[in-house]
């Protein structure tokens, strides 16, 4: 849960501000203005320098709350803050170890942290003490306008972050979709492998009956050296059945080569089911990147603004991904439904064959009982 700032009550005439509330971790420290009652009970305070210093340690103290959610940048400034704010050793080792990264990260990161604490030390050095009147006069408009724009940032957060919780709900629903869109396909795939199989069995006995009717052939052929006066007809009859089993053979063939149609459309459709669920693992780690911006986007409330604004613009992305996802499907359906057809088309040839083949027995064991 994001941290929320807290406004000061307002404070009477005869009151000054404390010290400003600590930004939220990530920003540039904001140094605090001294207390004027302080400031004129002791007038031999610390130097500029160390009221800043201490005051930037307290700021990336109060940013050490994050969680391990934060950038290793972030992790390693709010343990470098804390290490200093307890009067600790501030070097790799100990920085490492409270902010769980590793030694790489926080060598790197606390070479910068050092680079800007000496910036700062060095920008308060040179900055004159300012007067106690004026002081107090910027301490107390400063304390108005800070509360004003505390509620306003906090309010504009709220909002932006309920738009990104909208947007990545959006993409969850639609990545579910198309989930359920692919378990489809696999059905359709599976019902198609199935037919191809009862087509394979239909060609196989397709293939038995062309046997018998071989075998039948050779069975005339034996009838007709038996019987010399009808061998002329039988003749006749041979070559007319051999034509007819040449035309059973080519419409074999034709079947067979249209089921190995029908096997690399299975394999063009089974590539193309690999390309869409690769596809839809891409969508579900640009949802979980969607999911860290707007985790990032929970822990800066002064960037509210532009990381909800590309978080609308991921789902906008993702939704046009998941459109050309949608169009992909639908070009997969239709070409298993081009395959359907085929597959009805030499259905209905087999089927043909099959009956062609019934009549020419039913003929051929017609003029056997008459031979007989």
């Amino acid at each position: 849960m994001p941290v929320e700032p807290t406004t000061a009550p307002p404070t009477r005439p005869d009151e000054s501000t404390g010290p400003a509330p600590a930004d939220a971790p990530g920003r540039p420290p904001v140094a605090t203005l001294p207390d004027p009652r302080e400031r004129a009970g002791h007038d031999a305070g610390p130097p500029a320098g160390e009221q800043v210093a201490a005051a930037d340690q307290a700021t990336r103290a109060a940013g050490a709350v994050t969680t391990l959610s934060a950038g290793p940048r972030e992790r390693v400034f709010a343990a470098a803050d804390a290490l200093a704010a307890e009067g600790g050793q501030v070097t790799v080792a100990t920085v490492r170890d409270r902010a769980g990264c590793s030694n790489a990260l926080a060598t790197e990161h606390l070479r910068t942290w050092r680079a800007e604490r000496a910036a700062a030390t060095a920008d308060a050095a040179r900055t004159p003490p300012v007067p106690a009147a004026l002081t107090q006069v910027v301490e107390r408009g400063v304390g108005v306008l800070w509360r004003e724009a505390v509620v306003r940032a906090h309010d504009t957060h709220e909002e932006d972050l309920a738009r990104a919780r909208v947007d990545v709900e959006a993409a969850r629903t639609d990545t579910l979709l198309l989930a359920a869109d692919l378990d489809d396909v696999r059905e359709q795939l599976a019902t198609a492998r199935a037919e191809a199989g009862l087509a394979d069995a239909r060609a196989d006995d397709l293939a038995a009956r062309l046997a018998g009717e071989t075998t039948a052939r050779r069975t005339a052929d034996g009838a007709a050296v038996r019987s010399a006066a009808t061998a002329d007809e039988l003749r006749a009859i041979l070559a007319a059945r051999d034509g007819e089993v040449d035309d059973l053979r080519r419409r074999l063939a034709v079947a067979d080569e249209a089921r190995a149609a029908a096997e690399r459309d299975h394999v063009r459709a089974d590539e193309q089911v690999g390309a869409e669920r690769r596809a839809a693992d891409d969508l579900r780690s640009r949802l979980d990147d969607a999911r860290a911006e707007v985790a990032r986007a929970r822990q800066d409330a002064a960037v509210a603004e532009g990381d909800a604004q590309s978080a609308r613009v991921d789902a906008a992305r993702l939704d046009g991904e998941v459109q050309a996802l949608r169009d992909a499907l639908r070009e997969a359906r239709e070409q298993a439904v081009e395959a359907e057809r085929d597959r009805a088309v030499q259905a209905a040839a087999r089927a043909q064959a099959e009956g062609e083949a019934a009549g020419l027995r039913a003929v051929l064991s017609a003029r056997e009982h008459r031979d007989a």
